[in-house]
């Protein structure tokens, strides 16, 4: 099967790393899994109007999710990596899961079991959410309730219902939630959010994004939500390539389009296509087309059910620029290139969200990031099992099961091709002809959906 246009072949080899059974001892990294740092000053300049004095009075922190996600946070801690701030709880229902629990509790800080436990014995200023998507909205709302300000990991939640659920406690707390989405805590993102918005490109025109990550097996089957529409319980948790892995991606293509710093772009029509090769409930690899509410088309490329790693890399085209971001072996940039030919460089997407939270704390300020902004992502999300609700299996003569020693993937035949393509003409896999099991959603009108946050802004 010949997919690829001449020209394609090429790219592809510029985009795609191998990222299937790398040497267990290997220390490299794929395209998009290094850390960046972003000068302190830049940073202060772009989240904070003064300059934070050592000795303050430390703001309480604490984490619920430390045997997952959470223990990123409890890490800058006992790394002394976190200033004018002190841990004082890790939560989770198992924190023997965290191998520097000893280390954790030695510093002082205290364990609980449970989010619950925690609020009936302590207190903090700030609370770190990295519980499973589906406990997002629980767990921020019993917070809130409590006057705790919020920092919850991505996705925002599983349903737009929850999400509004959210957002009416925040308001009735009068403390804030962050939503943990990086790039929209940094600075390149934020000073090329602000020149879009103030009209230095003209009119933005179009938004693409391929974003393509290899996960085994063992990925789907490391909890009992992954993978899945409702959690066997009923909750909605719609967990998917799109709505975890990279859910940053789709997100920042919307909030880089949104007219305010906490503000994104909301979907008014949306056409999905949603693919399944692995055994699970939900779909494992999409293909997006979002006409926002200010007339600019997104096309959105995501996936796991391949053997090589392609992207992230961004298009966006204005009447006086193309913005782009494409990584460099291990770093990448923000670059606006004008028609005048000048060229400006935003830098790299590096953010410590944990610090900007800290500091809007302390000084009673706004985060860059919050429910608003991140309930775009939601309502597209959601949207996409509107356009197919009946997601297409992929045949067993299209796939390919790889095998090493202690690990299966399986993979789509063809798919870095078929998704590259797709990139490269804005179309979908059912668009750009000669895929067989390749199959179109209906187009679906967004414009009511997610109304509560469209009238908060």
């Amino acid at each position: 099967m010949t997919l690829v246009a001449q020209s394609c072949t090429p790219f592809l080899n510029r985009i795609a790393t191998p990222a299937y059974a790398r040497p267990a001892k290997s220390t490299g990294q794929y395209l998009f899994s290094t850390t960046y740092q972003v000068s302190s000053g830049r940073i202060a300049r772009t989240f904070s109007s003064k300059t934070v004095q050592p000795n303050m009075n430390k703001i309480r922190v604490a984490v619920v999710g430390i045997g997952g996600y959470g223990q990123t946070y409890v890490n800058q801690f006992l790394q002394g990596d976190v200033a004018n701030a002190e841990l004082v709880a890790g939560i989770d229902l198992a924190p023997e899961r965290y191998r520097r629990l000893d280390e954790m509790k030695a510093a002082g800080t205290a364990v609980y079991t449970s989010l619950g436990e925690f609020l009936d014995n302590d207190s903090a200023d700030l609370i770190a959410i990295a519980s499973p998507i589906h406990l997002h909205c629980e767990h921020t709302s019993q917070a809130l309730e409590r006057g705790i300000n919020v920092l919850c990991e991505k996705p925002l939640t599983g349903s737009i219902e929850e999400a509004e659920q959210m957002l009416r406690a925040e308001q009735a707390s009068g403390k804030f939630v962050a939503i943990g989405y990086q790039w929209s805590f940094a600075p390149a993102i934020l000073n090329l959010k602000a020149d879009i918005a103030a009209g230095k490109f003209g009119r933005p025109l179009s938004f693409r994004c391929l974003s393509c990550w290899p996960r085994p097996v063992s990925y789907y089957q490391r909890n009992n939500w992954a993978g899945r529409i409702r959690t066997e319980d009923g909750r909605p948790v719609l967990d998917s390539p799109a709505a975890n892995a990279h859910a940053h991606h789709l997100h920042n293509m919307l909030y880089l389009l949104g007219p305010k710093t906490a503000e994104s772009d909301f979907p008014a029509r949306l056409t999905a296509e949603l693919y399944r090769a692995n055994d699970i409930q939900n779909f494992d690899f999409g293909a997006f087309r979002i006409l926002t509410e200010n007339k600019v088309e997104i096309v959105f490329l995501s996936g796991h059910s391949l053997q090589y790693r392609l992207g992230p890399i961004f298009h966006a085209a204005f009447e006086e620029a193309d913005i782009s971001y494409a990584p460099y072996g291990n770093s990448g940039s923000w670059l606006a290139r004008m028609k005048d030919g000048s060229v400006k460089d935003y830098g790299i997407g590096s953010s410590d969200k944990l610090a900007v939270c800290i500091e809007a704390v302390r000084s009673n300020g706004e985060v860059p990031c919050g429910i608003r902004a991140a309930a775009a992502h939601v309502t597209v999300i959601c949207g996409a099992l509107e356009s197919m609700p009946q997601i297409k299996a992929i045949p067993a003569e299209s796939k390919t099961v790889i095998k090493s020693e202690d690990s299966e993937l399986v993979t789509v035949n063809h798919l870095e091709e078929v998704m590259t393509q797709c990139y490269e003409m804005g179309l979908l896999p059912s668009e750009i002809g000669g895929v067989e099991w390749a199959a179109s959603g209906k187009e679906v009108d967004m414009s009511k959906r997610g109304r509560m946050f469209r009238e908060a802004r």
